[in-house]
């Protein structure tokens, strides 16, 4: 059985249903938070820029459930709007 497919049953979801994005290995939380957290490294900053703040116009729209991967307390979440910016809300913690 897949992972996506037991994280749906445990957040009592149809697999169907569940829109998942995992975040890779440079995403945490606080990562996703800020929108302009931009690694200096990056050649075309404005292009990561603009490219995450429409992939997260579109999580946010379609409610898709982040997997952080690598975050040492947050499972999943959901973005949402936060002030005004983006933020994560219905946060799955670890217990």
């Amino acid at each position: 059985e897949s992972y996506l497919r037991r994280l749906a049953r445990a957040n009592h979801l149809r697999p169907s249903y569940l829109r998942a994005y995992l975040t890779g290995r440079q995403r945490s939380r606080v990562q996703i938070e800020r929108l302009a957290w931009i690694p200096a490294f990056d050649v075309l900053p404005l292009v990561t820029l603009e490219t995450r703040r429409r992939l997260y116009q579109r999580a946010e729209a379609e409610q898709w459930l982040l997997v952080f991967e690598h975050d040492p307390a947050v499972v999943s979440g959901r973005l949402g709007k936060e002030g005004k910016g983006v933020g994560l809300v219905e946060a799955t913690a670890l217990r």
